[in-house]
């Protein structure tokens, strides 16, 4: 299948040379120039001449949009990107949306989640090439539910993140053990993506060398908060998330790696009365249970089916006990007061008892 790709950053490039070294004659055009190792086109239009499939992987809706016109003769187009429903929907192209969830990782990896949006048909027929880049390819629903789905499943994983944050902060503070606590969460209920992967290789070791930056994440979750507030949905938990890791990004700089939220739950916090690691788990998993909440109202308001999109969350960054758990688990008020350490947990707690 001839393939042209329309973006080649660091992601791009990762999945172009999976989509090549699988046989697949590839075409790439990138704004910034030529990209070292790929046939090169001087124009999206002369990439997607006689490409079967085009695949886009852009900063976002605007550059999207940017790009549609040159694409109105394509046969199939699938877009990478992390974008928007109504931007998605609006375009007149024969369109599935596919945005990735694994980060730099997963695409130099190629074990990457996709969480796909669209015809069913048009991605079989996209399939072929999708799975030289990813390992696991979850239909989400109809046009649009990809981007959705991703920017929720992003935003809880910084709503995790960042609380999971403030509670092992807090413990550093007090002089504590930090890697026996997180290995005690992870054998709780407060256990998530973040705490099982990203604590240990990357913020407790200090690497904090996930590969994807403080400004895409504040990206994600500005969407998900966007496409709730088109929908008249009020969603505290995941707009103050949002507020707290934009104070973060203006703090540590847009291209900070986005475990260095870490940095700025140390500043925020302070030394806290010691709290059993049974009752943080209680604490952590409420926390999850309030944001995932807030997600399948989002999913509900779309016309998607939560059950299908906590599924795809649930092989991706996005997940939680609270997620797997999904709608049978309790939020203890109490555990969440006491083990608040900082403004989003605080919130959280705020949140549960009222």
């Amino acid at each position: 299948m001839k393939v042209a790709l329309i973006g080649a950053g660091r992601m791009g490039s990762a999945v172009g040379g999976h989509v090549a070294a699988a046989g697949h004659p590839l075409r790439v055009y990138d704004a910034s120039g030529p990209r070292e190792g790929f046939e090169n086109a001087s124009s999206v239009a002369e990439a997607a001449a006689g490409a079967d499939l085009v695949l886009l992987c852009l900063p976002g809706p605007r550059e999207v949009k940017a790009v549609a016109p040159e694409l109105v003769a394509a046969p199939l187009v699938v877009d990478l990107t992390s974008s928007l429903p109504a931007v998605t929907r609006a375009l007149d192209l024969p369109l599935i949306d596919a945005p990735m969830s694994g980060g730099v990782s997963g695409a130099e990896s190629g074990s990457l989640a996709l969480m796909v949006g669209g015809d069913e048909a048009r991605l079989e027929r996209a399939r072929p090439v999708l799975e030289t880049f990813s390992a696991r390819i979850f239909h989400v629903g109809p046009l649009g539910a990809g981007h959705c789905v991703k920017a929720v499943n992003n935003a809880l994983s910084a709503v995790s993140l960042l609380a999971t944050s403030e509670v092992v902060a807090a413990v550093a503070a007090r002089g504590e053990d930090t890697h026996a606590w997180v290995e005690a969460i992870n054998s709780s209920p407060g256990r998530s993506q973040n705490s099982e992967v990203k604590f240990p290789r990357d913020i407790l070791s200090q690497r904090f060398a996930a590969g994807f930056t403080i400004g895409l994440m504040v990206k994600d979750i500005d969407n998900a908060v966007l496409i709730a507030h088109d929908r008249r949905l009020s969603v505290p938990l995941l707009a103050t998330t949002g507020r707290l890791w934009t104070a973060g990004r203006t703090r540590l700089g847009d291209g900070a790696d986005f475990t260095e939220i870490y940095r700025m739950a140390q500043e925020w916090g302070s030394a806290s009365a010691p709290v059993p690691h049974e009752v943080a788990g209680r604490g952590l998993v409420g926390v999850g249970a309030l944001a995932a909440r807030e997600a399948v109202a989002i999913f509900e308001a779309e016309g998607l089916e939560p059950v299908r999109c906590l599924e795809a969350i649930n092989a991706s960054s996005g997940r939680s006990e609270a997620t797997r758990a999904w709608p049978r688990i309790d939020v203890d008020a109490e555990a969440m007061l006491a083990s608040a350490a900082g403004p989003l947990t605080a919130l959280a707690a705020e949140l549960a008892r009222c």
